[in-house]
């Protein structure tokens, strides 16, 4: 009796120890806070100036109020691994939006970090990596441009209004990757951008938020190894119309601190499991 009790002991330590497994392999992906804004509010964010509000048309989201230049900002200590956010273009200077996705500092003189900038340059439509750095001789914080990519170009049509995602993601050596939507459109490298500097900025406590009156943000999502974002495109018709929408998927959960959804695992475990105790079984019968 004693060896059949300490059989079955054995079987249920392995089945456990191997759903264990399945579960810390599939929470790797750890989001460290997030906010879409469908709750209506910015709880958890603080003003730095202007105003913000957070309209139900066309979605939920975290727009400036029409009052010039507003800052907000949420805590956030991150400085590796994946910023998600949707950024609304509508290919204006009027709603021109900075993310400081790392930032130290409650001021444009003195905040330090890296920044996301969607922007009108001259006669083009754009979206920059900058670093900024305070300095020291001027007093006052110093942007400095990494890299960039053209949306929109004169001479080009101007593409519709709408919401991007942007994915900005950073290794422990300082090397960024960032995409819109499921395209990479900038890499930099500490050797090769921030020769001006000591090093890279490997220091956070907020999530800032810069923006000129009407622009939007929406979607936040701060965590390590998240899943990547698709696009798809579909094309619906009718008698009367015909219209195109973009559908963007991203597979993490993104209710506050929450982790990615792991139903999904749930056959892999149970197929797992059937088979360590058959395993169990035969070596039991060759006794």
């Amino acid at each position: 009796m004693k060896v059949k009790n300490l059989n079955i002991i054995t079987i249920t330590a392995l089945v456990f120890l191997l759903i264990v497994g399945a579960f810390s392999i599939s929470v790797s992906a750890a989001v460290a806070w997030s906010d879409d804004f469908s709750d209506g509010n910015y709880e958890g964010w603080t003003i730095l100036g202007g105003g913000f509000d957070t309209p139900v048309s066309p979605k939920y989201s975290l727009t400036c109020s029409p009052a010039g230049l507003s800052m907000i900002y949420h805590p956030s200590t991150q400085y590796h691994g994946s910023w998600l956010f949707e950024l609304y273009e509508d290919g204006t200077d009027e709603r021109e939006i900075e993310v400081l996705f790392m930032a130290t500092g409650t001021t444009l003189q003195d905040f330090e970090g890296y920044s996301i900038h969607l922007r009108y340059w001259g006669s083009d439509y754009d979206v920059a990596l900058f670093r900024w750095n305070y300095s020291s001789i001027f007093d006052v914080s110093m942007k400095t441009p990494l890299d960039q990519y053209d949306i929109w170009t004169s001479g080009s049509t101007l593409p519709d209004p709408g919401w991007h995602w942007y994915n900005v993601t950073r290794d422990l050596d300082g090397n960024f990757t960032v995409s819109r939507d499921d395209i990479i459109i900038i890499t930099t490298s500490p050797e090769v951008e921030e020769f001006e500097f000591d090093g890279p900025n490997n220091t956070s406590d907020k999530f800032v938020v810069k923006a000129e009156e009407y622009a939007s943000i929406d979607t936040i999502v701060v965590g390590t190894d998240l899943p990547p974002i698709t696009t798809e495109t579909t094309s619906t018709t009718s008698t009367t119309t015909s219209t195109t929408t973009s559908t963007t998927t991203l597979t993490t959960t993104t209710t506050n601190g929450t982790q990615p959804d792991l139903t999904s695992l749930l056959p892999i475990i149970g197929i797992g499991a059937a088979a360590v105790i058959i395993v169990v079984v035969i070596i039991l019968k060759k006794k």
